[in-house]
Order: C-alpha cells, then sequence, then structure tokens
C-alpha cells in the first residue's frame, strides 16, 4: 500500500523531504536518442511525472544509479547476459533550492557523466523547482533505448548545514509561460 502526502506532486515531494530523511526515486523512459548528441529526452518517475520537486532552503544527496540498455536487445536476452546492456552509470550529486527558488545541482569532480554512448544526468528543472533526469546520445550509431535509474537520496533541510554546499551549474528561477 502506498501512502500519499498531499493532493498534488509538488506537495507530496515536499512532504517526503520534510518526513523522510533517506528515501529512493526511480526514473525510467524508453525512447530514441540516434541524432549523436542533438536529442535529449527526459525520464518518468514511477507515479509518471517529471520532476522531483525540491522545498526551499532544502538540499538532497543523490547516489545516482543508471543502465541504460539496447531497447531491441534487451527483451530478446532470455539469458540475462549482460552483453545487452550498453551502459552502467554511478555518480554522486547534490541538490539545493534556495529561497529565492533557484536550483542547483552540484556535481562530484570524480563522476563520470557519461561512458561514451550516452550521458543520463540529473538536471535542474527551473519552472517545477526540483530536478528531472535527462538522457543525451553520444554514440552516432545508437537508436532505439531503455533507461533506468535508481536514486537514493538523503535530504538534509538543516539551514545550517547548506552553507557547506559545493559549487555548481545553478539554474534560475524562471516562470512557466
Amino acid at each position: 500500500m502506498t501512502t500519499i502526502y498531499g493532493q498534488t506532486q509538488k506537495q507530496q515531494d515536499e512532504t517526503l523531504c520534510k518526513t523522510q530523511n533517506r528515501f529512493n526515486l526511480k526514473f525510467f523512459g524508453r525512447g530514441t536518442i540516434n541524432t549523436s548528441g542533438s536529442l535529449t529526452f527526459r525520464l518518468k518517475r514511477e507515479n509518471g511525472s517529471q520532476a522531483f520537486y525540491i522545498p526551499e532552503q532544502t538540499m538532497i544527496l543523490l547516489n545516482f544509479r543508471a543502465v541504460l540498455c539496447n531497447a531491441t536487445d534487451a527483451y530478446a536476452d532470455a539469458a540475462a547476459n549482460t552483453a545487452d546492456t550498453l551502459e552502467h552509470i554511478v555518480g554522486a550529486y547534490v541538490a539545493y533550492r534556495d529561497l529565492s527558488g533557484n536550483v542547483t545541482i552540484g556535481i562530484d569532480p570524480a563522476t563520470p557523466q557519461t561512458e561514451g554512448v550516452a550521458t543520463i544526468v540529473p538536471t535542474a528543472n527551473t519552472t517545477v523547482q526540483g530536478f528531472e533526469v535527462l538522457v543525451t546520445a553520444e554514440d552516432a550509431a545508437l537508436s532505439s533505448v531503455q533507461v533506468y535509474v535508481d536514486i537514493e537520496c538523503f535530504c538534509i533541510n538543516e539551514v545550517s548545514a547548506l552553507v557547506n554546499f559545493p559549487a555548481g551549474a545553478t539554474a534560475a528561477l524562471s516562470v512557466a509561460g
């Protein structure tokens, strides 16, 4: 049985951050990314939403694990051989939302963003004041893929801990048109 906190996705995500200090998010998707870096698609969460909303003055450590498979071969491999898996990407990120609504994603410098076939990264989404997961092709031969991402989240709501937040790419708040 799933417990739902709040009526909207924003309320549910905010309540989750404020009541749980550790939780997992799952994102997944299937699509075509065969244009060598010029086509990006967004993964969806288990509940169908595109992004995770971050409450004001909240920092979340994201332990990120992603698997990208060739969608054509993935179901044909009855023996579950790893030869059909194209990518295993693991990384550590920090997501933070300040009082102004700006969202920052800090990236561990040692974290590989790509393994040569595709880039799979959490990215600031300024419209919903949270983050989403984007997939971009790096290999022109890649045609149809399926991606599964599991993110272990550690949520920190204490203002005193936030002064140590690392510098990273910041996305300024924008208003949806």
